[in-house]
Order: C-alpha cells, then structure tokens, then sequence
C-alpha cells in the first residue's frame, strides 16, 4: 500500500515537472528564509506546497491578484514553516500499516481538516476584518475552480464541508492567546 502511494506521488511529481514551467516569486522571500522553488502549471486548480526537503511552490496558471497572491503566500508559507507536509507523510504512512482500521481513515480526515483551519487561523491571527474576508474570498475562489485531490501536499482549498467549517472559523473572532 505505501508502495503504491509513492509511485502515485512519483507520478504526480513527473506530472507536474512535465506541465509546468519554474517562475520567478520575490513575494516568498517576504514569508519565509528558505529557497522555494515557485512553478505555474495549467493542470492544478488551486495553489498547493509539495516537496520535504526541497519545497516547491505550485500556483494554478490563472490570474490571482496581488491581494490573493498575498494570501495564498500566508497559507502555504503557513504550513511550510508547521511542516504539514511532513505530518501528512506520517497519516499516510500510519494509513499504510493499519489500513484494515475504519477508525484511521476518520482519523486521518480530521487531522486534514484541522490542519488547514488551525493554518487559516495562523495565517489570519493579525489581520483585520477586511483583511480576513479578502482571505476568505480567496479561498472560496480557489475552491470552486478545485479538482481531484492530489496526494500527500498541502492545498489551500479543499471540499465543500471542509470549506465551510474553515470560513465559519474565520469568522469567529479569537482572542489572542500572550504567546
């Protein structure tokens, strides 16, 4: 089973090496340090992050503002710097060992959901309100041009249960925590 999500992910990465070209995004150096490949491709709809070691950016080959640019960076730099990516390797392997337990693939779908709506709530912590709905309008745009899940990165949208918890989070205010 593991095999065979390696080979899906080995698949997906050729996929994407082959229908995509490298870009140039001095907005990244604004969210974090580390060297981030960017590329642009016309087969992802929705702004994701692959790669452990070396993290490349993918953004949809659509035109995103410079307001929505600006929060898809906040997101992904976002689980970038939590390394989600790595937690999603985990699930997966965990999925992989006790695939026979229903519980786990519960499990596992929880951890997706939380990850993205705790990243939104990082991400957003010191944005106004007019920021946040920018934010949230940014998502909700990149969930209707969403596509097939693809395996083991993060993206910034996904589903329309998923999509709804995590606006219904922004929109609640926080109090911010002295840490």
């Amino acid at each position: 089973l593991f095999l065979i999500k390696i080979i899906n992910y080995l698949v997906f990465l050729i996929k994407i090496h082959k229908h995509s070209e490298v870009i140039s995004c001095p907005e990244v150096r604004a969210y974090t340090s580390r060297k981030i490949k960017t590329r642009v491709s016309d087969t992802i709809c929705s702004p994701l992050m692959i790669g452990i070691i070396r993290p490349t950016l993918l953004l949809p080959k659509t035109n995103i503002t410079p307001e929505q640019l600006h929060n898809v960076l906040a997101h992904e730099m976002t689980h970038l710097k939590r390394n989600d990516i790595l937690y999603k390797w985990f699930v997966s392997i965990i999925k992989c060992v006790h695939w026979f337990n229903p519980v786990i693939y519960f499990v596992a779908r929880q951890i997706d959901i939380e990850c993205e709506i705790s990243c939104d709530e990082k991400a957003t912590r010191f944005m106004n309100y007019k920021e946040k709905k920018a934010y949230a309008d940014t998502v909700l745009m990149l969930a209707i041009a969403r596509g097939k899940k693809l395996p083991l990165c993060t993206c910034m949208a996904d589903g329309k249960k998923i999509l709804k918890k995590r606006i219904l989070s922004l929109a609640k205010k926080h109090k911010r925590g002295k840490i």
